[in-house]
């Protein structure tokens, strides 16, 4: 008898199938045990600010106080709690109260346009500007965590029926160029809408697309920029990146090349340097590969 028959042998006698059962089940009863010591090692931190239902979920909002410090929130399905997490503040619907689309994405709404129940609730982890995120779950017949869309230093971010259809986008910034070259007040953080996908939220290329800049104006653009500030010493203006980025965000990436070449006064130096440090900037975005399909020429149908 070969090594290999002996193998297949032992794996299917009786003895071996009784000891596999065990040790299947032993596992199963692990995470079971794990799971059930999670969840009554909950404590919340704080007490209840807001509690909010829909059908058989009830959600509750812990904090220490109205606004900042620790905070909790938990998701409970007929009274076992099936989700909880401790951060800075959390909300539910979006983190600032006076949000005109919280009444776009009350508990129990269809936010993602399938026709089941969502809820969202966000979350700022404290620090003079960040971070923000959105939790976005589905609490209809299944509970689960859809995802959650790191808003970055935040700024506006909401959900909107852009297209009429029945899911709802998500408009937020994004803050790759936070810093770079200027304080955080003087930064560009251009717009990104998102699209639910089937699973996630993803960049919605149509909503984002917008016409190109006519050639007159944009060399008026140019010139306006080339005008702003002291180039000998402080090359060049963060109006010039800033368009540079509108362009490039609306699916105009070859015009944001254009206005740099008549931006960029003769005999000033620095310019390669800059262009190629723009564009490795640029490559950090989380949307760089959305960015590409964005800006492709040839008319194809967004995937």
């Amino acid at each position: 008898m070969t090594l290999r028959e002996k193998g297949s042998e032992k794996s299917s006698s009786p003895y071996w199938i009784v000891i596999s059962t065990v040790a299947l089940f032993l596992v199963l009863m692990g995470s079971a045990v794990e799971k059930k010591t999670a969840d009554s090692l909950f404590v919340p931190n704080g007490p209840m600010q807001d509690e909010q239902s829909f059908g058989d979920y009830v959600v509750r909002i812990y904090s220490m106080n109205d606004y900042l410090s620790d905070g909790s929130y938990e998701i409970l399905r007929k009274g076992v709690r099936v989700h909880a997490a401790h951060g800075c503040r959390f909300r539910i619907g979006s983190i600032d109260e006076e949000d005109e689309s919280n009444n776009l994405i009350t508990i129990g709404s269809d936010i993602t346009g399938d026709g089941r129940p969502n809820l969202v609730v966000s979350e700022w982890t404290g620090g003079a500007h960040c971070c923000f995120m959105v939790h976005l779950f589905e609490i209809g017949n299944r509970f689960r965590h859809i995802e959650t869309i790191n808003e970055g230093h935040g700024g506006c971010t909401h959900f909107e029926n852009l297209d009429n259809d029945p899911a709802l986008e998500f408009l937020m910034h994004d803050w790759t160029f936070a810093y770079w070259r200027t304080s955080f007040a003087g930064s560009p953080a251009p717009q990104v809408i998102l699209k639910y996908k089937g699973k996630k939220y993803g960049m919605a290329h149509d909503l984002m697309r917008k016409p190109g800049i006519p050639h007159d104006e944009l060399v008026q653009l140019a010139n306006d920029i080339r005008a702003t500030g002291k180039w000998e010493y402080n090359p060049p203006p963060v109006k010039l990146w800033d368009r540079m980025l509108d362009l490039i965000y609306t699916g105009n990436m070859s015009q944001a090349w254009t206005l740099f070449e008549l931006t960029w006064p003769e005999g000033i130096g620095g310019k390669n340097d800059f262009l190629r440090d723009f564009k490795s900037q640029l490559t950090l975005s989380d949307y760089w590969n959305d960015l590409q399909i964005l800006n492709r020429k040839e008319t194809q149908q967004d995937k």
